[in-house]
């Protein structure tokens, strides 16, 4: 008989080694085997092709819920300074397998609920009277990367997402919201950079929340869902909204009461090119807020357009062609005397549009909007139970005068009640409104000018909370 060797044969000894091999990666520190990890996968990486589709900003509605684009939430353009830098975590500290870092991640959003009723006429028959049952609102939601630095200064990252509460045929169920980078130095400057809404300079009070059935007022024409409303209220807004342009602001407060905003406008469509600016300064004295603004606007084909002589049979290129160029200004002041607020507001805006040979302006095109109106608001509730409790009125009168002779008059009324919850910016809040709107069409060839008006009538229960 043969002795059994005492040597451990190959394969024993393959696998023994193998064991310790995968014990000692196993006892390397976490960055170390994630970079061992990551680097053979980086290294047969390849990028991935992403396919871009612009969207026509002109085709969209800015007001209809849903609509790419033109989310807005109210509560979120004060013009506020950043909060106070707080003090960050150490880098490189491990905790249960992760590492913390002095960026910070936070969640910021808000939600609204509307359920109101509408009923629209018209002073022409053959227009037929609307009764609407209306259900509407948006939920807002995501992250903010913070991270401080160096003497109070800061970078902000964030992307937010909106979700509407109607699911409108061929309309985006959840778009963008917030997009932007911000960088700077808290209560003195910062530049922020992306996609986010201006300073409001023309405050409406509790009434008039954008998307809402009083902000829209009456219908010139239904039905409703295809149908043209009155004349919108300017507000020094043509660079405000969220939209597909993107925006540069700069913000700088020279003294704690007073700031401004230079905001930039940048972007392109399928056919269209956009470009503008805006100045807008905002002086809280507590008891007398004053804010003004002033606002370039211009769009243009993307396509060079030429025009030929026929004299000398030349090509040259049109600056003109198409071309729409807007300005504005605008401005109000908000008085607070203990329980009692009053506003005031004017705007007017002048829009200058070229025919596709750049030799004259569109009458039918070329047009000027001029809004004044006001809120006053009362809490009697701090004086009464000591838990707030707002009652308020609001007007506001748009018209709109067309080079060719065609008017529009748009009266849009507001009253509420609203019952902050106290707590994260949480309201319960009534608004029944009224809007009257006179329509002048002009014949320019009888100079016969027809006349018509609508009305709206509207109710509506929101309850909204931010986070």
């Amino acid at each position: 008989m043969f002795a059994r060797s005492k040597r451990l044969s190959l394969t024993t000894l393959q696998l023994f080694t193998s064991f310790s091999l995968a014990i000692g990666v196993c006892s390397l520190p976490l960055p170390a085997r994630a970079q061992a990890n990551e680097e053979p996968a980086a290294a047969g990486k390849v990028p991935d092709d992403e396919a871009e589709e612009e969207e026509e900003a002109d085709g969209e509605v800015r007001k209809t819920p849903g609509a790419v684009g033109q989310t807005a939430q109210v509560e979120t353009t004060e013009p506020v300074k950043p909060a106070a830098a707080t003090a960050a975590d150490e880098p490189g500290q491990p905790f249960e397998g992760l590492y913390s870092g002095k960026m910070k991640l936070g969640w910021d959003g808000s939600a609204e609920i509307d359920v109101g009723y509408a009923r629209y006429d018209y002073s022409l028959e053959s227009y037929r009277p609307e009764r609407i049952h209306d259900f509407r609102g948006r939920f807002v939601m995501g992250p903010v990367l913070e991270y401080d630095f160096d003497e109070n200064h800061f970078f902000r990252f964030t992307g937010q997402a909106v979700a509407w509460v109607r699911d409108e045929a061929q309309q985006y169920q959840v778009n963008a919201d917030d997009v932007y980078a911000q960088v700077g130095r808290r209560k003195t400057w910062d530049i922020k950079l992306g996609r986010f809404e201006s300073w409001v300079v023309y405050r409406k009070g509790l009434g008039f929340d954008p998307y809402t059935l009083d902000d829209t007022g009456a219908l010139k024409e239904g039905p409703k869902d295809i149908g043209q409303f009155g004349v919108d209220m300017y507000e020094v807004n043509a660079i405000y909204w969220r939209e597909l342009p993107g925006k540069l602001a700069i913000h700088v407060y020279p003294l704690d009461i007073l700031g401004f905003e230079l905001v930039g406008l940048y972007g392109a469509g399928r056919t269209t090119n956009y470009i503008g600016g805006r100045l807008a300064g905002d002086l809280d004295l507590k008891f007398l807020r004053v804010m003004a603004g002033a606002e370039y606007r211009n769009w243009g084909p993307t396509d060079e357009v030429v025009t030929l002589d026929p004299s000398t049979n030349v090509e040259t290129a049109c600056g003109k062609c198409s071309d729409r160029t807007l300005i504005g200004f605008g401005g109000g002041a908000v008085g607070l005397l203990g329980p009692v607020e009053l506003g005031a507001n004017a705007a007017k805006s002048k829009l200058d549009a070229y025919d596709p040979a750049g030799t004259k302006l569109e009458p039918a095109a070329t047009n000027e909007i001029t809004t004044f109106g006001g809120y006053l608001q009362v809490d009697p509730g701090k004086l009464l139970f000591q838990r707030s409790l707002i009652v308020g009125v609001g007007m506001n009168r748009t018209e709109l005068l067309v080079d060719n002779g065609d008017f529009e008059r748009h009266d849009q009324g507001a009253a509420y009640i609203a019952f902050p919850l106290g707590f994260n910016d949480a309201m319960v809040k009534l608004v029944l409104s009224k809007a009257d709107l006179l329509v002048e069409d002009a014949d320019s060839v009888t100079n016969v000018v027809t006349a018509r008006d609508s009305d709206m009538v509207s109710g509506r229960l929101r309850v909204r909370c931010s986070f």
